[in-house]
C-alpha cells in the first residue's frame, strides 16, 4: 500500500513537471509568426567548434565566454510592406539550458549590407558567425530584412527606414511568439539591440521607433550598440563629394535604386552621375552580382569622374527643383536624435573609408547638445581601424557590455 502511494505521488509530480514545461496557458496566438524549421535538428552547435571558429576570427574574448551548446531555427513571419503584409524571414539561435530554471536575455542583431540574394543569413546558417553568441547565454535574433530569404523576389529596400524598422521589430515579435509556443528555452525581460554598418543604422532606427511610437510599446530595450552606421544621408553626400576617391561606389547606386522603388525618388541618374556612368545604374543591383562586380561596372572610384558637377555643388543641389525628391528621400530615411530613454553606445573606426566616423560623432553630439543625454549615450572611436577592421573590437566590447548589464 505504501509503495502504491509512493508511486502515485511520483506520477503526480512527473505530470506536474511535464505540464510546467509545456503549459498551454503560456501559449499565445501567433500574430506575426508563420512557420519555423530547425537547422540540423539532430545535432546542436557545440561549444568546442564554436570556440575554435571565434578564436580564429580574432574574437578570443568572446570565445572564453562560451558555456552552452545551442540550436538554430529559421522563422518565417509577417511584416508590413507596401500597404500590405509580406512573408519575411530570419534566424534565431537559442542556448540549450543547463538547468530548467535558467532564463536568457535576447539580442537582436542587424547585419551589414548584402547585395547578393544568396548571402541572406537564413541561407547561410552554418557560416553565420553571430549565431555563436547564443553559446554565451543569449538568445540571438537575426532578421534577413525584406528582399532576402523568404522575400527575395522583392528588391531590398536598402536604407529605407520604415521598411527596415518593420522587418526588425516584427521579427522580435515573431521570435517572442516562437519562444512562448515552442519553449526552446526561457527568456527574461532584457532585450539588447546591436548592428554594424547598414545594421548600425537599422539598429538606431529600430530603437527610435520603439521609443517614439506608442504602437511599439510592447517592446522595451535594455541597451543598444550601433557600430559604424549611416545615420544622416545628406551628411554622407557632403562627405563623399569632398573625397578624391570613394572605394565603395556601389553604396550610392544601391541607395538610389532603393529610394526610386520605395521613397518617391524621381531623379534621372544623369543628374547624379556623369554622362558615361548614369546609364549604367538602373538595374545594377540585381541580387546576383557581387560588390566587386558592381563596382567594376560603375568603372571608377574617382569622385570627380563619377558624379555630376551639379550634384557636387551644395548651392545647386540644395536649391534646384530637380533634386527635391532626392532631398526628401535622404531626409525621411535619416535618423535624427531624440530624447532617448535607454542607454546607447556608438562605435566607429577612426579610419573608416566607407562610412566616415563623422556619422557617429554628429549623432552623438546631437544627443548630447540637443537633448542633454549625458551618460545615456556614449561614443567610442576605434583608433586606426577602417570599416572592416573595426567590427571585431566593436562586437567584443558590445557583448562584454551587454553581458554585464544582463546580470544587473
Amino acid at each position: 500500500m505504501k509503495f502504491l502511494k509512493f508511486s502515485s505521488l511520483i506520477l503526480i509530480l512527473f505530470l506536474f513537471i511535464l505540464s510546467g514545461c509545456n503549459n498551454d496557458n503560456d501559449k499565445i496566438e501567433p500574430q506575426y509568426l508563420v512557420s519555423f524549421e530547425e537547422h540540423h535538428p539532430v545535432v546542436a552547435f557545440d561549444i568546442a567548434t564554436t570556440k575554435a571558429i571565434l578564436t580564429q576570427s580574432n574574437m578570443g574574448e568572446i570565445a572564453n565566454m562560451l558555456t552552452y551548446n545551442f540550436k538554430v531555427f529559421k522563422l518565417t513571419y509577417k511584416t508590413a510592406f507596401e500597404g500590405d503584409t509580406i512573408d519575411a524571414s530570419g534566424i534565431i539561435a537559442v542556448p540549450i539550458p543547463l538547468k530548467k530554471s535558467e532564463t536568457f536575455p535576447v539580442i537582436s542583431y542587424q547585419h551589414p549590407t548584402l547585395v547578393k540574394k544568396s548571402t541572406a543569413p537564413s541561407k547561410n546558417i552554418d557560416t553565420e558567425l553571430m549565431t555563436y553568441l547564443a553559446s554565451t547565454g543569449m538568445v540571438v535574433l537575426i532578421p534577413d530584412y525584406i528582399g532576402f530569404g523568404e522575400s527575395e523576389t522583392e528588391f531590398h529596400p536598402y536604407l529605407h527606414k520604415q521598411y527596415t524598422t518593420n522587418a526588425v521589430l516584427d521579427f522580435i515579435r515573431a521570435s517572442k511568439e516562437f519562444i512562448a509556443n515552442e519553449d526552446p528555452c526561457n527568456t527574461n525581460e532584457k532585450l539588447f539591440l546591436f548592428g554594424y554598418s547598414q545594421g548600425g543604422g537599422a539598429t538606431l532606427a529600430a530603437l527610435s521607433a520603439i521609443e517614439n511610437n506608442a504602437a511599439n510599446s510592447d517592446i522595451t530595450v535594455t541597451a543598444t550598440s550601433c557600430g559604424s552606421g549611416l545615420y544622416n544621408i545628406d551628411e554622407m553626400r557632403k562627405w563623399m563629394i569632398k573625397q578624391t576617391r570613394y572605394e565603395d561606389p556601389y553604396l550610392l547606386a544601391y541607395m538610389l535604386e532603393s529610394f526610386t522603388n520605395y521613397s518617391g525618388l524621381d531623379v534621372d541618374y544623369s543628374l547624379v552621375y556623369s554622362p558615361e556612368i548614369g546609364p549604367k545604374i538602373s538595374g545594377i543591383i540585381d541580387g546576383v552580382s557581387s560588390v566587386s562586380e558592381i563596382n567594376a561596372t560603375i568603372g571608377t572610384t574617382h569622385v570627380g569622374e563619377m558624379l555630376n558637377d551639379d550634384f557636387e555643388v551644395d548651392s545647386i543641389y540644395n536649391n534646384k527643383e530637380v533634386y527635391a525628391s532626392m532631398r526628401n528621400a535622404f531626409n525621411e530615411n535619416s535618423i535624427p536624435a531624440w530624447p532617448i530613454k535607454s542607454v546607447l553606445a556608438l562605435y566607429h573606426g577612426s579610419k573608416d573609408e566607407t562610412i566616415p566616423s563623422d556619422q557617429s560623432i554628429k549623432i552623438y553630439q546631437d544627443f548630447q547638445k540637443t537633448y542633454s543625454a549625458g551618460t545615456k549615450v556614449k561614443f567610442k572611436q576605434q583608433d586606426d581601424k577602417n570599416h572592416l577592421d573595426a567590427f571585431a573590437p566593436t562586437l567584443v566590447e558590445t557583448i562584454k557590455w551587454f553581458k554585464t548589464l544582463a546580470t544587473e
